[in-house]
């Protein structure tokens, strides 16, 4: 028979590798954020096209953590995400309707400061359903060589507890929207418009608590007005939902005429990562148009316009807290098979052609508002763009001409269209008489 003291340490030891494993468990062990439940449950039909179906059930984001490439890195994302939940009575000094959240200690580590940074990142990418976890922190040292951090919470414990619960009905009622035969792309563009038509951006930033939110997946998706991180941070929760891995990108504008970061997705399709940026594809009130413009892009094509920010190991220690961006994860995008227009528009390869008079007919007998080109890389995107659409002479009006022969004469001439070089493509908006 062992005795108590064998039989204590080995109680012990159970009870740490139980918490071990749980520390590593992503969403699923945050019983009051559980996001696991699958909303289709029922089997599904073939595919109709070629685009592969999502699985169906809620996938963990780890990409975060498995970036974290040191223990002292890891051990803290386990520490938070194991504390984060746990919101103290006690307010931050300074900020109104903030509170300090439950503190860990860890092990003083070497550049302390970027790795608490990472770890904290981390947390956030893999988890878009934590949204009430503030920048700041606050950390005491001791003289046993050990830290306590504590983070902060814009919210209190009792509000945080109705704003999951909130966050968690808009999830699962846009979610129910899945039929069991969308296919993975499907689904992601059902995610992007949806966000883009229920949610505003968001431009009267300060720092209180409450506009904290527009940068969560709760500010986008309850109070339904946000900025870049929460626009982004939505979009991950959605696909995580029915099983489609994504990540968050950080950077800024090429052209910085604005002196602020920017954030946004990579999703990855049918084994291949592609970058969309819902933020910017939302007209933000100067037209009832959605642009397609940021989705599925390779790196080449997001980077006409995109800066991405280098990654956080690349970064000096003593500057990691005054970056604009950092990068865990930077995905190589090479594949176009999934670019919205390409995917959905007429793939141009011959201007001869009379395929795109009948597939023009065809979109105006759907009545559809608009008909996208791709051009095909083996043909020049500016000399196509110039003959089909500038001149008197502009060929598209005769496809126009050739169309209403076929489906009665029902389109104008006086069409409107934009082109988008790095996409090759030409968005064109039909007008009906």
């Amino acid at each position: 028979m062992l005795k108590k003291p064998y039989l204590l340490l080995i109680i012990s030891l159970l009870l740490s590798v139980v918490l071990m494993f749980n520390s590593c468990g992503g969403l699923s062990f945050l019983d009051d954020i559980n996001f696991n439940s699958s909303p289709i449950k029922k089997s599904y039909a073939e595919n109709k096209d070629d685009s592969p179906k999502p699985s169906f059930s809620s996938v963990d984001i780890k990409i975060g953590y498995k970036s974290l490439n040191s223990d002292d890195e890891r051990n803290i994302y386990k520490g938070i995400l194991n504390n984060c939940s746990y919101i103290t009575s006690s307010p931050v000094s300074g900020h109104k309707n903030c509170y300090k959240i439950k503190g860990f200690r860890v092990k003083k580590c070497k550049s302390f400061d970027k790795t608490v940074f990472k770890a904290k990142k981390a947390v956030e990418m893999d988890n878009p359903q934590i949204f009430w976890l503030r920048s700041s922190y606050d950390f005491i040292t001791d003289g046993s060589g050990s830290v306590e951090i504590v983070l902060h919470s814009i919210m209190s414990s009792s509000d945080r507890k109705i704003a999951v619960k909130k966050l968690k009905k808009v999830v699962k009622k846009v979610t129910s929207k899945i039929t069991p035969d969308m296919t993975e792309f499907e689904c992601e563009l059902y995610f992007h418009d949806y966000i883009v038509n229920n949610c505003r951006y968001f431009k009267e930033i300060y720092s209180g608590s409450e506009n904290q939110k527009c940068y969560t997946s709760y500010g986008c998706l309850v109070n339904k007005k946000a900025v870049c991180g929460g626009y982004t941070a939505a979009f991950s929760l959605l696909l995580s939902k029915v099983g489609i891995k994504s990540s968050t990108v950080e950077g800024e504008r090429k052209d910085r005429t604005e002196n602020i970061g920017h954030v946004w997705n990579a999703v990855k399709l049918d084994g291949k990562w592609y970058y969309v940026d819902v933020t910017w594809d939302d007209p933000s009130g100067k037209s009832n148009t959605i642009s397609y413009d940021y989705f599925n892009l390779t790196t080449k094509q997001i980077e006409a316009d995109h800066l991405i920010s280098p990654l956080t190991d690349d970064i000096p220690d003593k500057e990691i807290n005054s970056v604009k961006g950092a990068n865990l994860f930077i995905p190589k995008c090479k594949s176009e098979k999934y670019n919205y227009y390409k995917y959905k528009g007429y793939p141009l390869k011959d201007l001869d052609n009379n395929d795109m008079v009948q597939a023009l007919a065809a979109a105006v007998q759907e009545n559809k508002e608009h008909f996208y080109i791709y051009v095909d890389p083996s043909l020049d995107f500016d000399e196509v763009y110039k003959k089909l659409f500038e001149g008197d002479n502009w060929q598209f009006s005769e496809y126009i001409r050739e169309a209403n022969c076929l489906v009665g004469d029902v389109l104008k001439r006086s069409i409107s269209f934009s082109k988008n070089k790095p996409t090759r493509s030409v968005d064109i908006t039909l007008k009906y008489k």
